[in-house]
């Protein structure tokens, strides 16, 4: 049984039964009827806080005895910094005016004491938090159906419970999953994605499809003789090489541009000093002939990978489909980061909208890296 537990922040002890009742009310009026609301008064902003309870709705006061202590906008502000929860103020100064920031939160609900508002907008609240909870346990499923398979690829093990194949909606879960774990896990305070956050672990693939299917931004190792390899990006066709009716490949050729996991291995960098070596870089950076990225080290045994976008081949697609281990895809660039990748190789501008999880300071910074 769902239970959403309702607090109310509220200095008139007299008005408790009431708001009790209003409780039992929207209860009774929930889409699905076997969720049950609890409800717990705290007569000042200290109690609630010295409670440490998260409620699943807060009804808030915004003075408590009489107009000494204004606290009420503070609260507000302080419980949605934490978590995402619908909040009604309900006030007798609920018309006041906030600061921007409140007052432009969908989850606040200003209800005048003395109206009849507060049975409907508590109706509504609790409603809206039971559609936040199916879409966060929809969220968590598919990320844990994926977690053991990540885990384990990020640990370097083999994970035999992993799932074989993702659903239908594999892309969206995937992203959805995605953003959801690193929004839950990034500071509140920070202003952009954790770099590596652009990484899919494994590599996505979809139910009837070859796992040697592939994807824009699908990372290949290419296996060749002895211990050598060599890592490239898929950065052609556009999308999972449009695939026809009887999911075979529409195109022959696919497009990669190659990776390096150390400066020892780019040709032109060798015999240069270290100055010599940043200047050469930073400038093919800023004409956008190569891209730094930070990338999980467990993955792929370095921690920034530098895309050339001056070395670049087209290999047949049968050959990495039939290439057996030679072939070995180990992650996947998430859109729209991967088309963000090709436009920059098509000489384009990037795609308006790409999330920032990097800046040009940031780059610099790995190039330097890379370099030692």
């Amino acid at each position: 049984m769902e239970c959403l537990h309702v607090v109310a922040v509220e200095d008139d002890t007299g008005m408790w039964d009431q708001l009790r009742d209003y409780c039992d009310g929207a209860q009774a009026g929930l889409s699905n009827p076997q969720t049950r609301v609890k409800f717990t008064p705290y007569a000042s902003a200290s109690d609630f806080a010295a409670a440490k309870i998260e409620p699943d709705l807060l009804i808030a006061d915004l003075r408590f005895g009489g107009t000494r202590d204004r606290s009420g906008w503070k609260l507000v502000k302080g419980r949605l910094a934490k978590k995402v929860i619908p909040v009604i103020v309900y006030s007798a100064f609920a018309g006041e005016e906030p600061t921007r920031d409140i007052l432009s939160n969908p989850l606040v609900v200003r209800v005048t004491k003395a109206s009849e508002g507060l049975p409907n907008a508590m109706l509504k609240c609790l409603e809206m938090k039971l559609q936040l909870n199916r879409a966060r346990n929809r969220v968590n499923h598919q990320f844990d159906v994926l977690t053991l398979e990540t885990a384990g690829a990020l640990l370097g093990r083999s994970v035999g419970t992993a799932p074989g194949h993702l659903d239908g909606n594999a892309l969206s879960a995937m992203a959805v999953s995605r953003l959801a774990t690193y929004l839950s896990n990034v500071p509140h305070e920070a202003d952009k994605l954790p770099c590596e956050s652009c990484f899919i672990v494994p590599p996505l693939r979809f139910e009837g499809c070859s796992r040697k299917s592939l994807l824009l931004g699908d990372f290949l190792e290419e296996k060749r003789s002895g211990s050598v390899s060599r890592l490239w990006l898929v950065a052609g066709p556009s999308c999972d090489l449009v695939f026809g009716q009887g999911r075979g490949s529409k195109v022959a050729d696919v497009l990669l541009v190659r990776c390096y996991r150390r400066w020892q291995d780019i040709s032109f960098l060798k015999r240069a000093d270290a100055n010599a070596r940043f200047s050469a870089l930073d400038s093919r950076h800023k004409d956008g002939t190569v891209k730094p990225l930070k990338c999980p080290q467990a993955v792929f045994g370095a921690d920034l990978l530098l895309l050339s976008f001056k070395d670049y081949r087209t290999v047949p697609y049968n050959r990495i489909r039939n290439g057996g281990r030679n072939w070995q895809r180990i992650a996947t660039l998430a859109t729209p980061y991967a088309e963000s990748v090709q436009n920059v190789f098509l000489g384009g501008v990037s795609r308006i909208g790409t999330p920032d999880t990097s800046t040009r300071s940031d780059e610099q910074k790995w190039i330097k890296d890379f370099l030692k």
